[in-house]
């Protein structure tokens, strides 16, 4: 090993070294977060029901990994929450704009009657 370094001048290891930091930023890391809980609200009269449930953002007092609490649980009735891994992407206006993304909107909850 110290023959290697000792043939080797100071110029080829300053290339050596910026070859490996340019390697390392190329290389992209993916964090995943945990699919989160956005508020949706139904209004308008399409007839498709997924434009009429528009997505207002995060939905109040979420945190990653919770669900919605009592006042918007899973028992039929109104949409009031989806829960979407967006991945980066910026929050679709509807649940029709989501799936359109290939985003998925399968874990929903109800307003609570």
């Amino acid at each position: 090993m110290k023959n290697i370094f000792k043939n080797l001048n100071t110029g080829a290891l300053t290339i050596l070294v910026a070859v490996a930091l340019i390697t390392i930023s190329w290389t992209e890391s993916k964090i995943s977060l945990a699919p989160q809980w956005y508020e949706v609200s139904v209004s308008g009269s399409d007839p498709d029901p997924e434009k009429n449930q528009h997505i207002l953002g995060l939905f109040p007092g979420s945190t990653p990994g919770s669900t919605p609490g009592a006042e918007c649980n899973t028992s039929p009735g109104e949409i009031c929450a989806v829960q979407m891994d967006l991945q980066g992407a910026p929050i679709p206006a509807t649940i029709s704009d989501a799936n359109a993304l290939n985003i998925d909107t399968s874990v929903q909850r109800q307003k609570q009657d």
